[in-house]
């Protein structure tokens, strides 16, 4: 179950009453979002709170006239939108509002979108970079700020169809009229109608198929890929966004699994990666696939075939599984076959 304290606020110590902190349940609390800022400028020896200050400087920046003073009236004056609405009817259309605001100033803050290091908040402040990941939280800590419930979901099959393992993320946003909607800064318009994603369910982390309303992309019920409903379906919590965060680190490190010449050196750090993001979320099926990778490309083929055989378990207690986990465990078959004859 989700924590029943309300998310605070974007770590810039904005006061909301006790009774404000007692509503809705949380995905993404403030201690949740200032980690994951932390953890970013870490490394570097940076200041979170530049982050937090770059962000405030953003909203001056891009602010209408009619616009609150401060980013916190903006949200804040969302919140008393939606906490002042009469009917569920009303309030999800001001979540919803709030929703386009969120995404439209995502897009204009950070212009700039980088596979290869927008998923750092410090490259967020330093160079106006975003990728998925970022921009995806960020929609989702405001909305929470407004008052709107919301998190993070994985997709794994596009608006077009197109399959990929987990390889983008949007804000899930769980609106009061019971139906949901999925917020993609990666568009141009709003709200898209992915169509395979990964979210949390009674049981997990489970791969679901959204069942849209037949006009526009409301979200009115989920199923299995066997055609199962799936109840209470909820977003991706902090846990697995910090887990993201270090599995694309993994990915991305200068001569590791994706980024530039690959080097002994730069897999081993890829690998050390992997594990963090493991030992995140031992539920996220990627970091074992990659793991699996890493090794593979290091000779290893064993134990690259241990970790897909883990992987393409894991994808499978989730509910899909990736063909490219299935074809990398079958490439692998052959390493662990021929260790037993010998060992035999």
């Amino acid at each position: 179950m989700l924590s029943s304290w309300r998310w605070l606020g974007l770590g810039l110590a904005w006061m909301f009453s006790l009774s404000n902190l007692q509503q809705s349940p949380v995905v993404f609390p403030e201690p949740a979002l200032r980690t994951l800022v932390e953890d970013s400028y870490r490394p570097v020896g940076g200041r979170p709170e530049a982050f937090f200050g770059w962000l405030e400087g953003a909203y001056q920046r891009f602010r209408s006239p009619h616009e609150p003073a401060t980013l916190a009236l903006r949200l804040a004056a969302f919140e008393q939108r939606v906490r002042g609405c009469h009917t569920l009817a009303e309030r999800a259309a001001a979540e919803r509002d709030a929703s386009f605001w969120a995404h439209g100033f995502v897009k204009k803050a950070l212009p700039r979108f980088s596979l290869q290091r927008g998923f750092e908040f410090r490259n967020a402040e330093q160079l106006g970079e975003r990728q998925c990941l970022l921009q995806s939280i960020l929609i989702s800590s405001m909305l929470h700020s407004a008052g709107v419930r919301s998190g993070l979901a994985m997709v794994y099959r596009n608006e077009q169809g197109g399959e990929s393992n987990n390889g983008h993320v949007v804000a899930l946003v769980q609106a009061s009229n019971g139906q949901d909607f999925l917020v993609d800064a990666s568009h141009l318009e709003p709200l898209v109608r992915h169509q395979g994603l990964m979210v949390r369910s009674e049981r997990g982390l489970c791969f679901v198929q959204p069942l849209y309303a037949p006009a526009g992309q409301a979200i009115v019920g989920y199923r299995t890929l066997e055609g199962r409903t799936v109840p209470n379906v909820q977003p991706l919590d902090h846990r697995f966004a910090l887990s993201q965060v270090n599995f694309y680190r993994g990915e991305r490190t200068p001569g590791g699994l994706m980024e530039g010449a690959l080097s002994p050196q730069g897999l081993q750090r890829s690998a050390e990666y992997f594990e963090t993001s493991l030992q995140q979320a031992a539920d996220n099926p990627l970091p074992l696939y990659s793991l699996g990778r890493v090794y593979e490309r290091l000779g290893n083929r064993e134990k690259a075939h241990d970790y897909f055989e883990r992987a393409e378990r894991l994808y499978r207690h989730h509910g899909w599984v990736p063909l490219t986990v299935v074809q990398a465990r079958q490439r692998t078959d052959a390493a662990t076959s021929q260790r037993l004859k010998v060992s035999g």
